[in-house]
């Protein structure tokens, strides 16, 4: 009977061991899991913000690389910086960490941006301003 209880008593502490190990690989896998989600749902971000640039570069019958700078140069001039920027960024480093993104010295008002943007790049401000309230509009709808 004692062998018994010692049998049964090594085979629960056995048993125990192995669930602990197994915890400590469960969250291992999950932390895991998590990080890989994490980089998943970054690329879709990056694409998600690619294709929105390829397709108005299409509809607007602009260059892809001139219409990043097109709405790249507008941002920097209104809010300081340039979104564009930031996701080009991303995109070779594959994450938002210690990004540095140039700013613009001098922020104008909006009509003013559309008139030097208009007059570099040599669009109309109307076609200039329809583009910038599509991107708008891009941007909200993703955040949603």
């Amino acid at each position: 009977m004692k062998s018994l209880l010692v049998k049964l008593g090594v085979v629960v502490m056995f048993s125990l061991i192995m669930m602990v190990w197994g915890c400590g690989d469960s969250k291992k896998i999950k932390e895991a899991r998590q990080a890989e989600e994490k980089q998943r749902q970054g690329k879709i971000d990056k694409n998600k913000n690619e294709e929105d640039i390829v397709l108005l570069s299409i509809k607007y019958e602009i260059e892809q690389e001139r219409l990043e700078q097109i709405i790249s140069e507008y941002e920097k001039m209104v809010l300081g910086f340039s979104i564009v920027e930031m996701f080009k960024k991303m995109k070779k480093r594959e994450s938002i960490e210690n990004i540095e993104l140039s700013s613009n010295e001098e922020i104008v008002d909006v009509p003013t941006a559309l008139n030097r943007v208009s007059e570099k790049y040599g669009i109309s401000k109307k076609v200039l301003a329809t583009l910038i309230i599509e991107r708008r509009i891009i941007l909200s709808s993703s955040k949603d």
